[in-house]
């Protein structure tokens, strides 16, 4: 009704050297086999945070809900 934002959703890309900005499709597959998974999960998780935190200050921002898809991994990291 007002226009404004009400919520921001974190993602990652990767800039790879060669073939550019991938979606998560071409290496979450991967991450998810090995422990890189969670590193990934909490850089995604800390750096959304930092992002909102930092737009609390701004009207147009103020009082989003941010959404984040993490892995069933992360669930039992503390």
């Amino acid at each position: 009704k007002n226009k404004k934002i009400m919520g921001v959703e974190g993602l990652i890309r990767w800039l790879h050297p060669k073939r550019g900005l991938l979606s998560p499709f071409y290496f979450i597959q991967y991450a998810e086999k090995s422990d890189l998974i969670v590193k990934i999960d909490n850089y995604v998780l800390d750096t959304s945070f930092k992002i909102l935190k930092n737009w609390e200050n701004k009207n147009e921002f103020c009082n989003l809900s941010l959404s984040i898809n993490i892995s069933p991994k992360g669930f039992y990291q503390k």
